[in-house]
Formats: C-alpha cells, sequence, structure tokens
C-alpha cells in the first residue's frame, strides 16, 4: 500500500486538524477583533490616550518631545527609539527600555513596558504593562495581541504557533486535496464541492460549510499561513525556505558591526537624524524613488548604527517599511532594506506582511480581515464537529459489532 493515497490524506488532515483546533480558534477570534486593534485599543483605554489640544497649537518637534520624556523617565528608563511621526489628535504611545541599576547591575524593575505622552506637553500621562494578563480594559487588546501570536505561553509561545502555522500551510493543501472528485469529467464533479446545499441536513450543510468556505477563501487560507510561519519562524523555516527560490536584498538588521575606536564620540539624535535624513535622499535619488513622511530612527548599539525608518513610493500600502542605515560616528550610509522594487524576495514578504496585518486597501480590507478571521474560527469548528460525528458513527459500529 502506497503511503501517499485518499485515505492517508484524510488521516493527515483530521489529525492536522485537531492538533491546531484551540490554536486557530483563538487566532481567528483574536486576529477579527486585531483588524480593529488601533480604534478598539484607544476606545477600551481612552483614559490613556485622550488629550487636551490647545487651541492653534502645535504638537513640539520629534527631537525635543524626546529630550522632555527622557527627562522624566531619568534615571530608570529611556526611549531608545526616536518617534518622528507625531500624533496631533491623542497621546503617543512610546516603549521604554530600563536602564541597568549601578548597585545591583541589573535592569530596573519599571512595571511598565508602554508610555503615553501628550504630544503639546511632553508629559507622560498613563502607562501600562504591554501583554499582561490582568482584567482591565488598559490591558485588554494588548493581551489579545500576544494571545494571537504566541496563545499566552510564556517563552515558547511563538514557537509553537509558529509550528502551528507551519502545519497549518500543510492543510492547506491536504485539504485542497480531498475536495478533488474520483474519475472524470473533473470539472463537473468538483462543482459540487464549490457550493452548499440548501434545505438539508445539519451534517450535510456543516460538511458543505467546511469545504466551501476552504475552497473559496483557499489562497487567502495559504497567504496568512505561509505569512504566519514568516512573522513566528522567521529565521527557522521562512527565510531559508524563501532564499532558496528568490533573492533578497542583505539584511539591515544583521549588517556586521561597526567599529569604534577609543576615544570616538557617538552621533547625538538630532546630528544623526540629519545624516539620516541625506542619506534616505540620496538613495531615493538613486534608486528613483520618493519619500515621504519619516516614522521612526533606532539607534542599534551592538551594531554601532541608527537605522532610519520612512514611508515611500515604494512601500506596501500603509506599512513604513524603508530603511537606511548610517554608522553611528561617522553618519555614512551603511546599507539600506526598501520593501519592493529591489528583490523579489523583499517585495513578496512586504506584501505578506501587509495582508496579514491589513494594512492594504483601507477600511474594506480590514473589514473583509475581520470576516476572514471569523472564517478561520467557523473552519475550525465545522471540521471540529465533522470529527466528532464520524467519531459517534465508528463507535456506534464498534458497539454493533461487538453485540453480534
Amino acid at each position: 500500500m502506497r503511503f501517499f493515497n485518499r485515505q492517508s490524506v484524510v488521516v493527515l488532515h483530521r489529525w492536522i486538524g485537531l492538533t491546531m483546533t484551540l490554536f486557530l480558534l483563538s487566532a481567528g477570534l483574536t486576529g477579527a477583533l486585531l483588524a480593529f486593534n488601533e480604534e478598539l485599543d484607544q476606545w477600551l483605554a481612552s483614559d490613556l490616550y485622550q488629550i487636551r489640544i490647545p487651541h492653534a497649537a502645535q504638537p513640539l518637534s520629534a527631537l525635543v518631545l524626546h529630550q522632555h520624556v527622557n527627562a522624566q523617565l531619568a534615571p530608570r528608563a529611556e526611549l531608545n527609539v526616536l518617534q518622528l511621526a507625531i500624533p496631533s489628535e491623542h497621546a503617543l504611545a512610546l516603549w521604554v527600555t530600563a536602564k541597568t541599576n549601578p548597585a545591583t547591575k541589573l535592569p530596573y524593575e519599571l512595571g511598565f513596558s508602554q508610555i503615553f505622552i501628550d504630544p503639546y506637553s511632553g508629559r507622560i500621562q498613563g502607562q501600562r504593562e504591554w501583554g499582561e494578563f490582568r482584567w482591565s480594559s488598559h490591558a485588554l487588546m494588548p493581551f489579545l495581541y500576544r494571545l494571537h501570536y504566541t496563545f499566552a505561553i510564556p517563552d515558547w509561545g511563538v514557537v509553537i504557533m509558529g509550528i502551528v502555522a507551519l502545519l497549518w500551510v500543510i492543510d492547506c493543501f491536504a485539504g485542497a486535496y480531498l475536495t478533488f472528485p474520483k474519475g472524470r469529467p473533473f470539472v463537473e464533479k468538483w462543482r459540487p464541492a464549490w457550493k452548499i446545499k440548501t434545505g438539508a441536513s445539519f451534517h450535510r450543510i456543516n460538511l458543505d460549510l467546511h469545504r466551501a468556505s476552504g475552497l473559496w477563501l483557499w489562497a487567502v487560507l495559504l497567504i496568512f499561513a505561509w505569512s504566519s510561519v514568516a512573522f513566528n519562524l522567521r529565521e527557522q523555516v521562512y527565510y531559508p525556505v524563501m532564499k532558496s527560490l528568490l533573492v533578497f536584498q542583505k539584511d539591515l538588521w544583521n549588517f556586521p558591526a561597526q567599529p569604534l575606536a577609543k576615544g570616538q564620540v557617538i552621533l547625538n539624535w538630532g546630528q544623526a537624524l540629519g545624516h539620516s535624513e541625506q542619506a534616505m535622499q540620496g538613495l531615493a535619488q538613486e534608486r528613483g524613488f520618493t519619500v515621504g513622511q519619516a516614522e521612526r530612527l533606532f539607534y542599534l548599539k551592538e551594531q554601532n548604527m541608527y537605522a532610519y525608518s520612512v514611508k515611500t513610493s515604494l512601500d506596501v500600502g500603509e506599512m513604513g517599511m524603508s530603511y537606511v542605515g548610517i554608522n553611528a560616528v561617522s553618519g555614512a550610509r551603511i546599507g539600506y532594506n526598501l520593501p519592493s522594487s529591489i528583490a523579489a524576495g523583499d517585495t513578496i514578504t512586504s506584501w505578506l506582511y501587509a495582508l496579514h496585518m491589513g494594512k492594504v486597501w483601507g477600511l474594506l480590507y480590514r473589514i473583509f480581515v475581520c470576516f476572514f478571521g471569523l472564517t478561520i474560527a467557523g473552519l475550525t469548528i465545522t471540521g471540529f464537529i465533522l470529527w466528532w460525528k464520524k467519531r459517534q458513527a465508528r463507535n456506534f459500529l464498534a458497539k454493533g459489532r461487538k453485540v453480534n
């Protein structure tokens, strides 16, 4: 008997589906809500986000705001990212990094990882520990985000959900194969698999819902499954597979550390921003793209490098994923990562990220992502019901054989 036959694929589909049940149910339901993560978080944690907008005033500049906040955080914490896109309608949410306690040589215990800044005054008006499990309107959306990609499992959650995503990719092909009819004419026999027979029994409608939904949304299911692998098993699985098929740019975040001689002085944030802007404009002229809103400036201490993020005409959807890196001492350009039109691997990856996170095509696509999350949950439930019904039938037949 050959290993690869219809019955072996049935068994594979069944057990992969059962293994993924709770994980995909959680990912689907949380994903439906996360399609509107920012709006829901601002509503649920409104006291953290709401500000009083002064009449005819402008938000503080990024550099001034950065200085004000670091002064308030000292000496226990600091900002390691210069936020350049400053909102004018609500508070600015920023991540903080704990400094090292000179007495213990360990990072300070802060009790929070995210702060909320009034962009007009620079005042810290709130804080929270992002992703903690606590019954609070402040904690709900961050916890759901964490639940979505780690199942709220400490340490190993990202890897576990990555393995689930990899199983999901395999199951996409197994499930599609099981809808293929035997014999010919193929198209005529396959056509019923795309339909839901109304007026039939509950079992038949449940089967049709499971099968037809999976077929109609098969390409989207595969996109979300493989992009989940990209998020959770990026280095372990995604890049090794994709780099064997496609060309990628050299990853800016993995550039070797820039040499730092004794006595050399690191550029301050203002100087680094000036050099970064020049480097990005020069890159834009070389590559023929336009530069838009500046997003962030990162200081990568281990690499002795600043990384500058902006929105450009090469971006996919709403995600500002164009980066240039400069030497933190000289300001010279080291490298760059552009999201599209340079290397096919990066272009496809940018699209996978944007599609998964609902960052393309505006509100209508986010509504679709919300609906799709519910559909994933529905596929999981209908699949479990199919298994349960067949299990009951097998048990019934087994009891009948024992009686006879």
